[in-house]
């Protein structure tokens, strides 16, 4: 198993990561209240399809494959999310993620996510920003005419 990361280690993977590198010091030292760190073991599940989307997760080290119906659907390298799309629509998780070797992840519970959302906390509106972002990055190549007004705007 990887050594687990200190204090300073996550708030400088934080700075570092094209994810979280917008956010000001004081965003990153709120999260890094917020996350807990989850050591995976080889071939161990971090969460299996079917679960409640929980929580979501940042690879902090090592690398983890998804699964779905038995077959490698994909692979999630250090540095990027896995398991956002269960809490930003809510439904079941869709696929199983699994440490292909020692793993580490950093884990941000949908029960703080909303309870900072509620308080105000500019630091988890920031995250959620950069999260919907990477999420339309994503579906660009997939969906290049699809806009915000097609799926009829932001809500009012």
């Amino acid at each position: 198993m990887p050594r687990l990361p200190n204090v300073y280690e996550l708030a400088t993977f934080l700075a570092d990561n094209p994810i979280t590198r917008e956010l000001s010091s004081t965003d990153i030292a709120e999260l890094l209240f917020a996350l807990q760190v989850v050591p995976v073991g080889a071939g161990e599940p971090l969460f299996a399809a079917g679960d409640v989307g929980d929580a979501f997760y940042l690879v902090y080290a090592g690398t983890l494959q998804l699964e779905r119906g038995g077959q490698v659907i994909g692979r999630v390298a250090p540095g990027a999310l896995v398991g956002e799309h269960a809490v930003i629509d809510g439904q079941p998780r869709a696929a199983t993620a699994r440490a292909e070797g020692p793993a580490i992840c950093l884990r941000f519970p949908t029960a703080t996510m909303e309870a900072l959302l509620g308080s105000g906390s500019l630091a988890m509106h920031r995250l959620l920003v950069a999260m919907l972002r990477g999420l339309v990055r994503g579906m660009r190549p997939h969906h290049p005419d699809v806009a915000l007004s097609d799926l009829g705007g932001w809500p009012r």
